[in-house]
């Protein structure tokens, strides 16, 4: 479900420090909502699960993820359960005109090596993720590394079944986050954190995700080179931060470092758009912090503050105000200077 950017949000602004100008991030001034074609689509993304609670009302039922923080709350970081959410379900009615498609998580691999061993095995880590699913909707079968690692363990497509399945998607839709070294090992994990000590990029608030900008222009050039130029929405992208007891509601407001995550990730999706890549919309995760799976709500992604203790009030970031503005340019506007900001 995409949550599209509305100017009727009635959560209110408030930042610290009285008067004080703040220097944002290094965004290019002539890089806004006007680098990107008329038609682009744009706003937030959102779960179910992650956002709405309420699992027995409305004849729902219980997912896996209900089951499973209910019967192993310690594996959930701070033991909470996406029960209530923040409370979605009854505070946001949606309605929708949709096309078929798939959404994938993907990373972007680099080989951990120049070696021969490594970049075959980068390719592999590529088909066992991506190509395990965009394989078969494309071609109409599993990748050949796939096959001759696990020969009969992976089932045949009839030739009816490969037929329909070719070509049977009118978008693909991409959550793409953070970027990992792939090398050739014995062991079941090809992924490395880290080569020679140093990480692949700066680590966020979410111990799994290195800030790697120009991962999202490889696997958009990436995937437009093996399947077939698709037409791809950016369905999930955002950046982790830790929310731990040590900041309060105002301080995580000022949250610079998603800006400019966003701001270089929106950089390389229009870097890939021009080198012929079907880029048709971008969906920041995501509009609120919410239940973040395993990590609980020890990590937020949102371009909102939620408080949960006092009636699920929500108040902006900087990001939602730098993302409001961004979008808020016209093709016939001039350029907006992002780089000073006052704080009310």
């Amino acid at each position: 479900m995409f949550f599209l950017i509305s100017s009727s949000a009635s959560a209110k602004l408030v930042m610290p420090n009285n008067n004080e100008l703040l220097d944002v991030v290094d965004c290019p001034r002539s890089f806004n909502r006007t680098s990107f074609p008329n038609d682009f689509i744009w706003g937030t993304a959102a779960s179910a699960y992650q956002y709405e609670g309420h699992a027995n009302q409305s004849c729902r039922g219980p997912s896996i993820w209900d089951t499973f923080t209910e019967d192993f709350p310690e594996r959930i970081a701070d033991g909470s359960t996406g029960q209530q959410g923040i409370d979605f379900y009854n505070r946001y009615e949606a309605s929708q005109n949709g096309q078929i498609g798939i959404t994938l998580n993907a990373r972007w691999y680099e080989p951990y090596s120049n070696s021969t061993d490594d970049i075959n095995a980068t390719q592999r880590t590529h088909d066992f993720n991506l190509g395990w699913f965009m394989n078969p909707i494309t071609y109409g079968h599993y990748p050949d590394s796939m096959r001759d690692l696990l020969q009969d363990r992976l089932p045949n497509f009839s030739t009816e079944d490969s037929a329909s399945l070719n070509g049977s998607y009118d978008f693909l839709g991409l959550n793409y986050y953070t970027a990992y070294y792939a090398g050739n090992a014995n062991a079941s994990d090809p992924e490395h954190r880290e080569r020679d000590g140093v990480p692949i990029g700066p680590q966020a608030g979410a111990k799994w995700q290195y800030i790697y900008p120009e991962g999202m222009q490889n696997i958009l050039n990436y995937i437009n080179a093996t399947y077939q130029h698709p037409i791809i929405y950016i369905t999930e992208n955002g950046y982790g931060e830790a929310i731990g007891t040590d900041k309060s509601p105002k301080e995580t407001q000022v949250d610079l470092e998603r800006i400019k995550y966003h701001c270089d990730h929106l950089m390389n999706v229009r870097a890939s758009m021009d080198d012929g890549v079907q880029v048709k919309g971008y969906f920041a995760w995501s509009f609120a912090n919410n239940f973040e799976f395993a990590d609980g709500y020890t990590i937020g992604f949102g371009l909102m503050y939620v408080n949960l203790t006092s009636d699920f009030e929500r108040e902006k970031k900087l990001s939602s105000w730098w993302f409001s503005s961004f979008l808020s340019a016209k093709l016939d506007d001039p350029p907006l200077n992002f780089k000073r900001l006052r704080i009310a």
